[in-house]
C-alpha cells in the first residue's frame, strides 16, 4: 500500500494508472477483432486512449482505500493505493478504452440531465406556491368585497390541496423521467 500524502502522490498514482492503460490500449491495438460495432484502434491510438480510460476509470473504481486511525485523541485519516487494485482495473479499461469512454461519458451526461430535471421541477414548484400567494391574496381582497367573509376559507381550503397535488404531479413526472 502506498501512502497518498502529497500531490507528488497522485501523480505517480495516475502515472502507473496510464502506463498501465496503455499498455492495454496497445495490446488491444495489437490483436484483431470482428466485433461489430468495435473501432480497430491503431498502434498509437491504442495506448492514448487506454491511458485516458484508465485515468478516467479511476473516479468509478478509484483503487485507494481509507484508513482512519486515532493520535493523540484526534481522528487521522489515511489514503492509500495498491498495485494490486490499480494495476488491474487499469490495464482492463486500456484494453476497453473507446468503451470504457462511452459509458463514462453517458454516467456525465445522465447526471447533467437530472440536474437539469431537479432545476425544472424546483422552478416548476416556485411558480405554483407564487400562483398559490396570487390566488390566496386575491381571495383575501375579495372575500371584503363581493364574496362574503365565509367564502375566503372555503376557497382556501380547496387551492391548498390543488397546490400540494400539483407539487405532487411535478414530482411523479420527474421520477417518471428518471
Amino acid at each position: 500500500m502506498v501512502a497518498l500524502h502529497s500531490v507528488g502522490d497522485y501523480v505517480v498514482l495516475f502515472v502507473v494508472a496510464a502506463g498501465c492503460g496503455a499498455i492495454g490500449g496497445l495490446a488491444a491495438a495489437l490483436v484483431p477483432t470482428t466485433s461489430p460495432g468495435v473501432n480497430s484502434p491503431r498502434a498509437l491510438t491504442g495506448p492514448i486512449v487506454g491511458a485516458t480510460a484508465a485515468i478516467a476509470i479511476l473516479i468509478v473504481f478509484p483503487g485507494t482505500k481509507d484508513v482512519v486511525t486515532v493520535a493523540a485523541g484526534k481522528s487521522v485519516t489515511t489514503t492509500s493505493w495498491s498495485l494490486l487494485r490499480v494495476v488491474p482495473v487499469a490495464l482492463i479499461a486500456g484494453w476497453a478504452g473507446p468503451k470504457v469512454l462511452a459509458v463514462l461519458q453517458d454516467r456525465v451526461l445522465a447526471a447533467g440531465k437530472e440536474a437539469q430535471l431537479q432545476a425544472t421541477a424546483t422552478v416548476a414548484k416556485a411558480q405554483i406556491e407564487k400562483i398559490a400567494g396570487t390566488a390566496h391574496a386575491a381571495v383575501g381582497e375579495a372575500s371584503g368585497h363581493s364574496l362574503g367573509v365565509t367564502s375566503a376559507p372555503t376557497l382556501r381550503e380547496t387551492l391548498d390541496p390543488a397546490v400540494e397535488d400539483a407539487k405532487a404531479a411535478i414530482d411523479a413526472v420527474a421520477a417518471r423521467a428518471r
